[in-house]
């Protein structure tokens, strides 16, 4: 089974780790570990932040049960069986929403692309290590390739986003096994 620690790292660290930032043009405004202000202006560690205490110990649980709770548990991500499918699944997700991303990987494996992580979907992802040895090599290209389309389609529509696409491309790609 997958184990949600590795996968919480490997996404943390895409996001930069435990930092405050705010880059020109990120429609998610203020972020603290990937968490949006402006998509998650409830979070209770907003206010450990705003109190000027960024490096209060509270904070790294706070991040990792967000990460659980928000990401991990809807993708019930305990019942996949690769780690490097849940890790592409839970980026995807983290990076570009949640029923975005599970539409990519229901995409990639060949089921009915409605968002919903339902047990059609996961049996999918579980199921491909029984077809190929390769399997989870072809699901992270499958996954990279819809991931670009999907980016690129964010720059054609909102040009001033196309400033992205370098880290954006750069995420998509870590995601794929060598």
């Amino acid at each position: 089974m997958a184990n949600f620690e590795r996968t919480f790292q490997k996404t943390l660290r895409a996001e930069g780790g435990m930092k405050l930032s705010k880059l020109p043009g990120d429609s998610g405004g203020q972020t603290f570990a990937g968490i949006s202000r402006n998509n998650w202006p409830h979070w209770a560690g907003w206010a450990i932040i705003d109190a000027g205490r960024l490096d209060d110990p509270r904070l790294t649980p706070l991040v990792r049960d967000f990460y659980r709770s928000n990401f991990w548990e809807p993708l019930r991500g305990d019942e996949i069986e690769s780690q490097v499918a849940i890790d592409a699944l839970f980026d995807a997700c983290f990076n570009g929403g949640l029923v975005v991303g599970v539409k990519l990987m229901q995409i990639a494996v060949g089921t009915v692309p409605d968002g919903v992580m339902g047990p059609k979907t996961i049996a999918a992802i579980n199921g491909l290590k029984e077809v190929t040895i390769t399997a989870d090599t072809m699901l992270d290209e499958r996954l990279f390739v819809l991931r670009v389309a999907r980016y690129l389609g964010i720059g054609e529509k909102k040009k001033e986003q196309r400033q992205f696409y370098q880290s954006w491309m750069s995420r998509a790609l870590s995601g794929v096994s060598s």
